[in-house]
């Protein structure tokens, strides 16, 4: 499987996000996947700008998630509405990456406009989530408050 991409464009908030004693995220493939299903939940689905193939990750970093093949393969026969992207082609691995990376852009896209003008923060990340949460009518606890 091909590395996974990411728009340079994004660069500086994947290192406020994954870098310092206060990052959000430990790794950058959790910061991945977790803008995936951002996008997703939002409806983002991005393509990606200008591409910097040094920064491209792994697909084996994400092996560490044992419910990675499974975001995988959800989001493709999502998006596709076709079992064709199960199949073990170079083409099918190559369209559900790229409907992955186009996910993870958009849910990145909208961090970036929420954290505009302001440092990005794992309780900020937190109310992001509830915002998300609430607008779509789903009722959970606020995370914020469980986090503290």
């Amino acid at each position: 499987m091909r590395r996974i991409q990411r728009s340079q464009d994004k660069e500086e908030l994947v290192k406020q996000l994954t870098t310092g004693e206060n990052a959000a995220f430990t790794e950058i493939w959790r910061l991945m996947l977790f803008s995936a299903m951002l996008g997703y939940k939002l409806g983002r689905r991005e393509p990606l700008g200008q591409k910097d193939s040094g920064k491209a990750v792994m697909e084996s970093y994400f092996a560490n998630s044992p419910v990675w093949p499974g975001v995988l393969y959800l989001l493709g026969l999502v998006q596709t509405q076709s079992t064709e992207v199960m199949i073990a082609t170079e083409d099918a691995e190559n369209q559900l990456l790229t409907i992955f990376e186009e996910y993870a852009n958009g849910g990145l896209a909208y961090l970036n406009e929420q954290f505009r003008g302001r440092t990005p923060t794992l309780l900020s990340i937190l109310d992001i989530v509830n915002g998300v949460l609430a607008s779509s009518g789903v009722r959970s606890p606020n995370l914020a408050e469980i986090a503290i």
